[in-house]
């Protein structure tokens, strides 16, 4: 039987000099490790990009030359080869790795980030801002950000239970614009972006998958079922925390999800969505308790149903809207 292989590195007439001076590293890769070493770097694209010098061109349609040194000692142990063969494998696979649509990393893929990625910051889930070009019409920069800091955050999934991951925030010299994941913020004020965004902040440190907040209100307004009682199904049933070990890759924050967390992301997500069908930009304070943070907004819709009905309903009734009389002085 014979081992399929995917030729992926050249030697050149020095290198074939030292043929008898060192051990030679096989100018080949499996199939099985060529489709691995593409997968693994095709969900670190953006990781690649950010670490270039401002004046190395990057963009979505040119791969980097180089690649960080922590993400080639990641996949030299992920795949089995050694570190100083993975540069060459990468420059002759990097245009078609760059093509590649986004991938869903499988169980065991997902290991290796666990296994070789934690220990050295390598996560396979980051969450970047959508633009890493300032979106401020009143600000003149239209270079590519470069000034960018990173912070540990924990991620609740309904499919990959909770995950240790990364959040980078971008900031714009020029207009003092600090760019999060969800949302902007200039002088104190916190503008979310248009649309909903597939993770939503709800703590300091904490994400929740879109789809796993759906869940939660979906589970409140038809079944009635408490943000204790949603935690708890969380945590037994889809969580997986207990498989992982976030100190192995010196994460300082646990996987506790707690009933703030569940009512914040049905809070934020209902107001997203209110937004998103009005076409409009939710904005709130940055500064301040996270508690208070979204209670003028939440007023304002309030409001809103009050005096227009809720928008979802198209008629008046008295089982749909309750009339109470108030007393209005002059």
């Amino acid at each position: 039987m014979y081992k399929q292989t995917f030729s992926v590195a050249i030697m050149s007439d020095h290198d074939a000099s030292d043929v008898s001076a060192a051990p030679q590293e096989p100018p080949s890769l499996s199939l099985a490790q060529t489709m691995l070493f593409s997968r693994l770097l095709s969900v670190l694209k953006r990781d690649i990009v950010l670490v270039q010098p401002g004046n190395v061109p990057t963009g979505a349609e040119q791969a980097p030359l180089v690649l960080p040194p922590s993400i080639i000692e990641f996949i030299a142990d992920a795949i089995g080869v050694s570190s100083s063969a993975v540069p060459r494998f990468w420059a002759r696979l990097k245009d078609d790795i760059w093509d590649l649509p986004e991938q869903t990393l499988s169980k065991q893929e997902e290991g290796l980030f666990r296994e070789h990625g934690w220990k050295r910051g390598i996560t396979s889930l980051v969450l970047y801002p959508p633009s890493h070009y300032c979106t401020n019409s009143n600000c003149g920069r239209h270079k590519h950000l470069t000034n960018a800091s990173m912070r540990q955050i924990v991620v609740y999934t309904a499919g990959r239970g909770v995950t240790p991951a990364w959040e980078v925030q971008l900031y714009c010299r020029d207009c003092n614009t600090t760019y999060y994941p969800n949302f902007s913020v200039h002088r104190g004020m916190r503008t979310y972006y248009a649309g909903i965004p597939q993770y939503i902040q709800i703590g300091g440190h904490q994400y929740a998958e879109r789809k796993l907040a759906g869940s939660w209100i979906s589970l409140m307004l038809v079944a009635h079922v408490s943000a204790t009682n949603c935690l708890r199904v969380y945590d037994m049933a889809l969580s997986g925390q207990e498989e992982l070990d976030f100190s192995t890759g010196g994460w300082q924050f646990g996987s506790l999800l707690t009933t703030d967390h569940v009512w914040d992301a049905f809070v934020i997500l209902t107001l997203l969505d209110y937004h998103e069908r009005r076409a409009t930009c939710l904005q709130v304070p940055h500064t301040g308790d996270q508690k208070d943070r979204f209670t003028a907004a939440m007023a304002a819709r309030n409001v809103e149903v009050i005096l227009g009905g809720q928008d979802v309903v198209d008629h008046c009734c008295d089982k749909c809207h309750l009339l109470v009389p108030t007393t209005r002085s002059n």
